[in-house]
């Protein structure tokens, strides 16, 4: 793996960059049990800040990551590092993604699982083997890019763009719930409130379809700084409300981790 061009760290169109990737990346990288941080760092460097042709429409590859995805594959020339800081030109097939998010995914991936010879290949860049993210980015370098000044890069980007505030963990707080009636059913619940059965799941920890009559049932959450959570509110039943945001609506695309991670105005809801 390596850097598909000789890329800087400065670059004009940082801010939409990270707020394009951030909040999926946040989201995948917790679920993941890695940093967050490092993972947009490399995101910006292998595709300099989406600019590159491999991390745009429609190969959207943001790692350089080689070789094939789904059967999908492209080829570009790529710049190599001999480990003596000479850089060498040669041609390599890359993975090629329907989108930019089976791109955050398959990194995920990649870094969780390792190697088909080795799945502890990149086992010092998870969270609950590392102390701090610069251990991670250290263990990248020779690993996961031949470029000798690999780790100082990622390292200088997560400082530049604060891109440690990414790996924040906030908490879950229902907002909404019903009282369960007669006849209800998870099923029917969802079709009222416009929800999927998924999010009553997730957002009630259930493990069955069973549910009592008089008890409780979330209808909608929402993530906030434990001293700013609120009681939650009743939502008398008769005028159903929609209440899946777009944010929702990704919320119950992923079984994740119970945890909710944030980058001040950019929130991102994961498991209950």
């Amino acid at each position: 793996m390596s850097s598909i061009n000789n890329m800087t760290v400065e670059a004009a169109n940082s801010v939409p960059f990270i707020e394009k990737i951030s909040e999926d990346a946040s989201e995948i990288a917790q679920q993941h049990n890695i940093y967050a941080s490092v993972m947009i760092a490399q995101a910006i460097l292998e595709s300099n800040y989406g600019r590159s042709q491999l991390s745009q429409a429609p190969f959207n590859n943001l790692f350089g990551i080689k070789g094939q995805y789904n059967g999908g594959t492209v080829d570009f020339r790529t710049m190599e590092d001999d480990g003596n800081a000479q850089l060498f030109s040669i041609k390599s097939s890359f993975r090629k993604y329907s989108t930019t998010n089976e791109s955050l995914e398959d990194y995920a991936n990649l870094m969780k699982n390792g190697l088909k010879s080795n799945p502890f290949y990149y086992m010092k860049t998870w969270k609950s083997t590392s102390d701090h993210y610069e251990e991670a980015t250290q263990a990248l370098q020779g690993a996961y890019a031949t470029d000798s000044k690999y780790a100082e890069k990622l390292n200088e980007i997560i400082v530049r763009h604060h891109l440690t505030e990414f790996d924040e963990v906030l908490i879950l707080v229902p907002t909404k719930y019903i009282v369960i009636e007669k006849g209800d059913t998870l099923s029917t619940i969802a079709k009222e409130f416009k929800i999927s059965t998924d999010q009553l799941f997730i957002w009630n920890d259930l493990d069955s379809n069973e549910i009592q009559v008089g008890s409780k049932l979330v209808i909608a959450v929402t993530d906030q700084q434990m001293n700013e959570a609120n009681e939650p509110q009743q939502v008398l039943r008769k005028q159903p409300q929609k209440l899946n945001s777009h944010k929702e609506k990704r919320f119950v695309r992923r079984k994740l981790d119970p945890l909710v991670v944030s980058h001040k105005n950019i929130k991102h809801l994961i498991r209950l």
